[in-house]
């Protein structure tokens, strides 16, 4: 027998998680479980790994945004809807992934929190509606 004694959702890759009551489940798993992830400027992925400062931000779903914040710099909101864009591929690990950019207003607010990584701005990207 499986006991579950706590449900959490990281929206973001490396950002912090949700913690959840319940949860719909979907193609990919949880809803809006790892739907997006931070990435260099050459849609390289990037983790707690290299800028262990993405754990001081938090994750929220909330109506029709998911909202990134950060106690100094406050809050970027980012519409649940799939942005228009072309679709860039990445990989997260070993395995290919197509992914969405957000845009440079998110980015922006990355870099803001964040700063640089190597050089490279940061960049939000999501699950792309087509990948399986």
């Amino acid at each position: 027998m499986i006991a579950i004694t706590g449900l959490y959702i990281y929206p973001v890759k490396s950002l912090k998680g949700i913690d959840l009551q319940a949860s719909p489940l979907t193609i990919r798993g949880l809803k809006y479980d790892r739907n997006w992830m931070i990435t260099d400027s050459e849609w390289q992925q990037v983790t707690q790994r290299e800028i262990p400062e993405m754990a001081t931000i938090s994750t929220i779903i909330d109506g029709d945004f998911l909202t990134l914040r950060h106690e100094e710099n406050g809050d970027l909101k980012v519409n649940l809807d799939q942005p228009a864009g072309s679709i860039i591929e990445t990989k997260i690990w070993r395995d290919d992934c197509e992914v969405v950019d957000e845009g440079d207003v998110a980015s922006q607010w990355l870099m803001e929190v964040l700063g640089e990584l190597n050089g490279k701005s940061l960049r939000l990207v999501r699950m792309s509606n087509q990948y399986r």
